[in-house]
């Protein structure tokens, strides 16, 4: 069993540190896609610990025999930012309007 899914076992067990190393072993990945997708180091902050909250509630899911652990974890994170997208959609149409009328999207 790879190492990734060794510690998921661990979280389920209710380890502690466990939790703490995958956090620690992931969160590089986790803020850069975060960070290519908004542009805003701010922002993916925040989208990260939005992942990881995520990856918490959800990590009974994961299966190892379906993949690795980066690959959901990248799959989970992806639906959130694209979540995130739909919901902030409509604060970016209101900052930049030209933008988007310029474009033809209206």
């Amino acid at each position: 069993m790879e190492p990734d899914a060794q510690l998921v076992q661990g979280c389920l067990r209710g380890e502690g540190p466990a939790w703490e190393e995958l956090v620690r072993r992931h969160t590089r990945r986790v803020f850069n896609l975060c960070y290519r997708f908004t542009g805003n180091p701010t922002e993916a902050e925040d989208l990260s610990q939005e992942v990881f909250l995520r990856i918490y509630r959800t990590l009974s899911s994961y299966r190892p025999a379906y993949g690795a652990f980066p690959t959901w974890l990248t799959s989970v994170a992806r639906n959130l930012l694209v979540d995130h997208y739909r919901r902030t959609r409509r604060d970016r149409v209101l900052r930049h309007p030209m933008a988007f009328s310029a474009a033809g999207r209206f």
